[in-house]
């Protein structure tokens, strides 16, 4: 790295759940980067990250046939239309949509004032204008609007449902699972034909429904990833009976079935409205047998008026999606107000305290000189990772030993460890088990 004296080496640690023979019960997007540099004067040098691990997480529970949720063709939006709201008439409902002289009116049917603009979403996604009368709209029978299918779906998916109680740290999320038990499928590739089973098919391999979670980060707001372009996705798989798409906890697109994974289907740019910072994309499924031809996903983007980009696979390098993950970010964002995850040093089997995911370099320098096993030491940003850090949470530290705390340590076989939340790392007294590597990341809770 342009020092002559010097040999460089860096370790990718394995992913989370390869580390130990016992599986760590914290499934995140985090991995860690570990280098470390001899020069003559025997300093070194770690290199400690945060970097992608999933591009999408799939949720899949297999039904029996009896319950699986159909999408209605009556398109109804977010709004559950058995939620009957009550009107200035005192009316509930479709019929409550009147005039001053309580005679139906048309536009107030369709969710508009005086001034055609869009004041009564309820009523434009539940109502129908039928002959001078506002009627609600007929779902078909074994149907369900798109609220209660999304509902019905996230219920059955659901890591804490009545079937079962697993969290999202259980060993045990491997698909296809039995009848009414949910698993779960990280995607870590381009999200092209990815298959929804960590296993061999089996006979329960049939009739099940899919929520499909991923978390974007739009970037620079200057740039041409920001929100301020045009985005459109393209989705493609065998759903039987129906498709939803939600962005941001909004349902903005159905897809009555029967769906191929052969015909994608696109959501355009007037209803794929990203906002700036993180995004929440869900896909909610339903399928009668076997999903054939995996879960594919694309994105492109409109740059300029005249000009549109290819077809991106999501999660892949030429996407240049900031930040993409099948979970939450790990840092408190607007619309993102969980706390920012931490995690703590161990050094010669002393402890550092709690540091978030997006320390400044002069905090984590702070730090880790506050422990009495560490010596003089300096935490630079990586090169090329400030803005990503600030705004995705994905960052990356140089930390530079100027003293040769490890002159008396075997260095020769490097290594770093990740284990289980901090909490189960103590002793009975309290105190941090002891371990025998030199330098130890424990992910907190």
């Amino acid at each position: 790295m342009g020092i002559e004296d010097a040999m460089d080496v860096r370790i990718t640690a394995p992913l989370l759940n390869d580390l130990t023979q016992q599986t760590i019960l914290f499934p995140t997007l985090w991995n860690v980067s570990y280098g470390f540099r001899l020069h003559s004067s025997q300093t070194s040098v770690h290199r400690v990250g945060v970097v992608q691990r999933t591009n999408a997480v799939v949720y899949r529970t297999t039904v029996e046939a009896t319950t699986l949720p159909r999408l209605s063709k009556i398109a109804t939006g977010n709004h559950d239309c058995n939620s009957l709201p009550v009107t200035a008439s005192g009316a509930q409902g479709c019929s409550g949509a009147v005039k001053l002289d309580d005679t139906p009116s048309e536009p107030y049917c369709s969710g508009k004032d005086a001034s055609n603009d869009i004041i009564y979403p309820w009523f434009r996604s539940c109502c129908k204008w039928n002959k001078n009368q506002c009627l609600a709209k007929t779902i078909e029978s074994n149907s369900l609007p798109a609220y209660s299918f999304v509902k019905a779906i996230q219920e059955a998916t659901s890591m804490r449902s009545s079937t079962n109680n697993r969290t999202t740290c259980s060993v045990d999320w491997n698909c296809p699972s039995r009848v009414g038990t949910p698993c779960r499928v990280e995607i870590n590739q381009p999200i092209i034909n990815a298959v929804t089973s960590t296993l061999q098919k089996s006979t329960t391999d049939y009739d099940n429904v899919y929520n499909f979670v991923s978390y974007f980060s739009t970037g620079n707001p200057d740039g041409n990833r920001s929100s301020t372009r045009g985005w459109e996705i393209k989705y493609s798989a065998t759903m039987s009976h129906g498709l939803v798409f939600k962005l941001n906890d909004q349902i903005i697109q159905e897809n009555h079935g029967p769906i191929s994974s052969t015909a994608p289907i696109v959501v355009t740019i007037e209803k794929f409205k990203v906002l700036e910072g993180y995004n929440k994309l869900e896909i909610f499924g339903s399928d009668h047998c076997c999903s054939e031809g995996g879960h594919s996903l694309f994105v492109r983007y409109h740059e300029t008026k005249d000009v549109i980009t290819q077809w991106f696979p999501w999660g892949s390098k030429e996407s240049t999606l900031e930040a993409v993950s099948g979970y939450p970010p790990p840092v408190e964002t607007e619309r993102y107000d969980t706390p920012t995850r931490t995690f703590r040093f161990n050094f010669a089997n002393k402890n550092s305290e709690r540091i978030k995911f997006n320390a400044p370099p002069s905090s984590l320098q702070n730090i880790l000189m506050e422990m009495d096993t560490t010596g003089l030491l300096a935490v630079t940003a990586t090169e090329g990772t400030e803005h990503r850090c600030k705004r995705a949470g994905w960052c990356s530290w140089d930390i530079t030993f100027m003293t040769n705390v490890l002159f008396e340590i075997n260095i020769s076989k490097p290594d770093i460890t990740i284990l289980k939340p901090f909490a189960v790392n103590n002793d009975e007294d309290g105190n941090l088990k002891k371990t025998n590597h030199i330098l130890v990341l424990f992910l907190d809770d």
